[in-house]
């Protein structure tokens, strides 16, 4: 029996200028998933202080950055942190980048399109609730302001970032306010309201479901993901293996088209589609997107068309 290809994705830096790298990191991640656990454990310390998990962001390891950075991708939002900065020893100098980071997904920013003013004024929002996660963990001020040690001084207005002045200001009202009792109000703005799950939380649900036999639940679940983030090839591709598994291979087959639509370099899907053709014993159409997804480095692929393919 051949293998589908299942997608795990996780809900997981400074920040805007590292997303040359990437792309390539999303999709190497969205396909074969692993991570660090002081990573998760650092980012469930920050999440708890807005009442979030880790579920809630793709968090994985990427050597295309230099550090952390957080983005959206496919409409799921993201936290990639390089695996040899994580590793350090300088515990405050981690927690105040990560919370940085996960300020632009508490704010709801989306992380591109900004003018250079714009963009300098979501890096403030991000560093105000980085200073109030940092107090709220019980940092100092001074180990909350450690890393604006390296920011740049003077002018800004042709920057991305603020200068280190006004991003220490951000940061101090941030670390301030942790330290205060809070209007119910007020607070929103550091502890949103997170009632509806977010896309990635549902894909993460339905992946459970489905490793645990629950495909019914899975499909629901990969759909409601779906209607939140609509480019996002990995649901596709997941959709269509529940599908598969219920025997509904041309419902499979339309997902796995979607996905290809989506990222037509998608190597698995190409495999998991063929797999669906040649249950319905369409061979020839089977062996077509076996060799498309042997193009593109499937090996298991490779080997079913020296097979089973003329």
């Amino acid at each position: 029996m051949k293998k589908l290809l299942l997608l795990l994705l996780f809900v997981p830096l400074v920040s805007f200028g590292q997303n040359d790298g990437a792309e390539l990191c999303y999709k190497l991640g969205n396909r074969s998933f692993n991570t660090n656990t002081e990573a998760l454990n650092s980012l469930q310390k920050i999440l708890s202080v807005a009442n979030l998990k880790t579920n809630r962001f793709v968090i994985l390891p990427c050597d295309n950055i230099s550090n952390a950075m957080a983005s959206v991708y496919q409409g799921f939002r993201y936290i990639l942190y390089k695996e040899s900065w994580m590793n350090q020893s300088d515990n405050w100098g981690k927690m105040a980048v990560l919370a940085h980071e996960v300020g632009h997904h508490i704010n709801g920013h989306t992380l591109v399109g900004y003018s250079l003013s714009e963009s300098r004024q979501v890096e403030l929002e991000a560093d105000d609730w980085a200073g109030y996660a940092m107090a709220k963990l019980g940092a100092s001020l001074a180990q909350t302001l450690e890393l604006t040690k390296r920011f740049q001084t003077g002018d800004d207005t042709n920057s991305t970032h603020p200068n280190r002045a006004k991003r220490i200001r951000a940061l101090t009202t941030g670390w301030n306010t942790g330290n205060e009792t809070i209007s119910s109000k007020r607070k929103e703005k550091y502890v949103p309201d997170n009632s509806n799950l977010s896309a990635s939380e549902y894909f993460n649900r339905a992946y459970d479901k489905a490793k645990a036999g629950d495909h019914y639940g899975a499909i629901t679940d990969y759909s409601r993901a779906i209607e939140l983030a609509p480019n996002n090839s990995t649901a596709y591709n997941n959709r269509g293996i529940s599908k598969r598994r219920l025997k509904d291979n041309y419902g499979a087959i339309a997902d796995y088209t979607k996905a290809i639509e989506l990222d037509p370099d998608y190597a698995d899907t190409y495999s998991n589609r063929g797999i669906a053709k040649e249950d319905l014993g369409d061979l020839n159409g089977a062996c077509a997107d076996w060799r498309k997804a042997a193009s593109l480095g499937h090996s298991n692929s490779a080997k079913w068309v020296k097979n089973q393919c003329n």
